[in-house]
């Protein structure tokens, strides 16, 4: 008889395995292109192995933007707490570096929210999963001001909102025009938002 910790070991496996052909499946095809045959053809599984793990390829999808979300928000978020007040910026730029989507990465993405944006119940998830991002942003930047005296420029969501608005901006405009974003003009901005948000603090 097989125990509940190997059965739970085998489902893990399962979506683990799911979630990697999907990944590479959806690079190469796109969202839309990309079939659940596809994809359970290329983690080695029946397509009825998907969906007992995935009610449908939009969940599936969703799953792996959250495991890619989770995983940059979280190599951020670590980056921040431990730098030292001059390390900060660089620590950031290097997650940034790292973990950054990369054109074809960001393209995806823009494929699915344009499919999304067609229908109104998948919008609301999006707009669901994007809002808990932004909530755990702003916790972590009001930890991290708590302690400079003074009367903030901005609130701490209007600065999160606009930490938001480079990191897609810039992401975006690579996608377009890779030459356009170098390497160091990341941490660039984020330097003079930092330094500016101190000057202007009263």
């Amino acid at each position: 008889m097989v125990s509940d910790k190997t059965q739970h070991a085998k489902i893990q496996e399962t979506r683990t395995r799911l979630l990697s052909a999907a990944a590479e499946v959806f690079a190469k095809k796109g969202y839309e292109r990309a079939s659940v045959d596809d994809i359970a053809q290329a983690a080695g599984f029946t397509k009825g192995a998907v969906y007992w793990n995935f009610a449908s390829k939009e969940e599936l999808f969703l799953a792996l933007v959250r495991e890619r979300q989770s995983l940059i928000m979280g190599e951020f978020f670590t980056a921040a707490e431990n730098a030292e007040r001059d390390e900060y910026v660089p620590s950031l730029a290097d997650v940034y570096k790292r973990q950054a989507p990369d054109p074809n990465e960001w393209k995806l993405w823009m494929e699915f929210v344009l499919y999304a944006l067609r229908k109104p119940g998948l919008t609301r998830r999006i707009r669901k999963d994007g809002d808990e991002s932004f909530r755990a942003l702003v916790d972590e930047l009001v930890q991290r001001l708590a302690a400079r005296p003074g009367t903030p420029p901005l609130s701490t969501p209007l600065l999160a909102r606009l930490y938001v608005a480079i990191f897609d901006g810039l992401n975006q405009q690579r996608a377009i025009d890779p030459a356009s974003v170098d390497s160091d003009l990341f941490p660039t901005l984020l330097r003079f938002i930092d330094d500016a948000y101190i000057a202007l603090t009263r």
